[in-house]
């Protein structure tokens, strides 16, 4: 089973992001996405929302396998 964390993982480089930009855009450091992206961290709601509609999910996701 896919962990949300392996997810958005995969949704980042999807969207060929680096983590230091979705730091940037949260207002984080490089180190806590990746912390995040490993399972060592957790984003707040808000933080997933945000990243979430960055990627184009904010919408819903009818039949994306990637999407959380």
């Amino acid at each position: 089973m896919t962990t949300i964390n392996e997810k958005l993982k995969t949704m980042r480089e999807k969207a060929g992001l680096r983590q230091g930009q979705i730091a940037d855009y949260l207002g984080v450091t490089q180190t806590f996405i990746s912390k995040v992206e490993t399972g060592e961290r957790n984003l707040t709601v808000d933080q997933l929302e945000s990243v979430v509609n960055l990627y184009g999910y904010g919408g819903g996701c009818p039949s994306d396998p990637v999407c959380i």
